[in-house]
């Protein structure tokens, strides 16, 4: 295993297992993992939605404030980041995040989100990485099979589940966030071989979507046809991440859903 950290962009830039790339860096945008906020809105997002884009939650600009690596021991590394991602008026995130690399391969990552300033609820909190177009296999263990929510969950089932990354796709006319699996321990995206990347909880579970598709390219596109599969793949781990509603057509969503922004 070979990790490359980016001081510039304050996250792993390269992560490589038998001399096979996992993570898939762009000019725009390293690998991650990263702090995410945001999600493509729902139809059912209706009235919280131009309170994210008034807010920035889309356009965060981020700051690297520290980066400190020590050396704990022979087989363990420990690398300390504090980012800075700011929305709009005053507001943002201080990010807190600490990467235990340990010499068997295992990372153990520690994150603290501190929000500040006037922000309104929000779609998510969690991280996301860009990863590489061979590990399309997808395994985890959590609710499924079929895409599911914070308050779309009872008929999902948790259980040991296998797909691809493609079929964690929903089709919606009209283009928004979809393919969301709550409560998962573990997951894993692997290539042919079964090698690849897990990601498992230490604590609570947490929520998982992969897919072919960025959340801007989610936003952007007002009908299927507007939407062109990317080869990479965006993981989001999310610790919380706002539930559906019934807004569109009904009442708003219940306050236990929501995501305030706490720390």
């Amino acid at each position: 295993l070979k990790m490359v950290f980016g001081r510039a962009q304050g996250t792993i830039t390269s992560l490589r297992l038998l001399e096979r790339e996992l993570v898939h860096s762009m000019p725009q945008q390293a690998g991650g993992p990263r702090l995410n906020v945001w999600r493509a809105p729902l139809d059912n997002d209706v009235r919280v939605r131009g309170y994210w884009r008034e807010a920035g939650l889309d356009a965060l600009q981020e700051k690297v404030l520290s980066f400190e690596a020590t050396q704990l021991s022979p087989q363990a590394v420990q690398v300390h980041i504090v980012l800075d991602y700011q929305a709009f008026g005053g507001a943002g995130f201080k990010h807190r995040e600490t990467f235990t690399v340990l010499g068997n391969g295992d990372v153990f990552i520690d994150n603290d989100v501190e929000p500040y300033g006037d922000l309104p609820t929000l779609p998510r909190i969690g991280l996301q990485m860009v990863v590489n177009k061979d590990f399309e296999k997808l395994q985890w263990y959590g609710r499924g099979p079929n895409e599911n929510y914070a308050d779309r969950k009872s008929g999902a089932a948790i259980g040991l589940y296998k797909s691809t990354v493609d079929e964690q796709y929903t089709p919606y006319i009209m283009p928004q966030d979809n393919g969301s699996r709550q409560d998962v321990r573990w997951m894993l995206l692997a290539d042919d071989s079964g090698a690849g990347l897990a990601v498992v909880s230490r604590g609570r579970p947490f929520a998982m979507t992969a897919l072919h598709y960025s959340a801007q390219d989610l936003a952007q596109a007002k009908h299927t046809d507007e939407l062109h599969r990317r080869d990479e793949i965006y993981l989001s781990i999310d610790a919380r991440e706002r539930g559906v509603g019934n807004a569109s057509c009904g009442p708003e969503i219940l306050e236990q859903y929501k995501v305030p922004p706490e720390r």
